[in-house]
């Protein structure tokens, strides 16, 4: 398709602004980045202001599609009503199973023999959005939490960059609205149990204005 430019808009703590790893990244790569910085850790948190201040950033530059990664910041209203159904989040669990900062500790707390990462649409219900991608990794006797979350990250940079590659080249909008399947990926590892297909939403009118949308969400990721 089309060629489409990538911007990235990352965020971190302002006491680590003298070293960002991303920002350094995409300036080798000549993306265009900044960072919105958030003041307050505390009781007297703006989340609304804050919210409204990325927003507008994420307006200023023409962004289409909003991928968030290791974003700790719960987000309020406006960047869900702005940019409903495009918005992406990757979380280190097969969700809805341990939603939550925690995730990986959690599932290491319940002794579960398998968790792993979900791609999904993100909502103003933390972790509840539709989900989009998943991925199984197992548990092995000796993990602990670093060891767990390195190998369910290796699962998730992949898995989370061919759902946004699929998201932009079909257009696709996905939103609470409409019945659509799930976009499944789950491990090759035979030892896994074979996990079934779950229904999820998608709204497809994501597209360009002289692309008709499909009858229903390309089954893409499946395999």
């Amino acid at each position: 398709g089309d060629h489409r430019d990538l911007h990235s808009v990352p965020t971190r703590r302002s006491s680590d602004l003298g070293s960002c790893p991303a920002i350094e990244q995409a300036e080798t790569a000549g993306v265009e980045a900044a960072i919105v910085a958030r003041e307050s850790f505390g009781a007297h948190f703006d989340r609304h202001a804050y919210t409204v201040r990325l927003t507008s950033l994420l307006e200023e530059a023409a962004i289409d599609l909003v991928a968030m990664a290791g974003f700790g910041t719960i987000l309020a209203a406006p960047i869900y009503d702005r940019y409903a159904g495009r918005i992406l989040n990757t979380h280190p669990s097969l969700l809805p199973a341990f939603p939550g900062w925690h995730a990986v500790e959690d599932a290491l707390a319940h002794g579960v023999k398998m968790t792993g990462c979900t791609v999904h649409q993100a909502t103003l219900a933390v972790d509840s959005g539709p989900i989009l991608a998943q991925e199984a990794v197992s548990v092995l006797p000796d993990d602990d939490a670093a060891s767990l979350h390195e190998r369910i990250k290796a699962v998730e940079r992949r898995l989370y960059v061919e759902v946004i590659t699929r998201v932009t080249a079909d257009h696709l909008r996905f939103a609470p609205s409409v019945p659509c399947t799930r976009l499944l990926r789950f491990s090759t590892n035979p030892a896994l149990p074979t996990l079934p297909a779950a229904s999820s939403t998608c709204t497809p009118d994501w597209f360009p204005p002289a692309a008709p949308p499909p009858s229903r969400c390309s089954p893409g990721l499946r395999s």
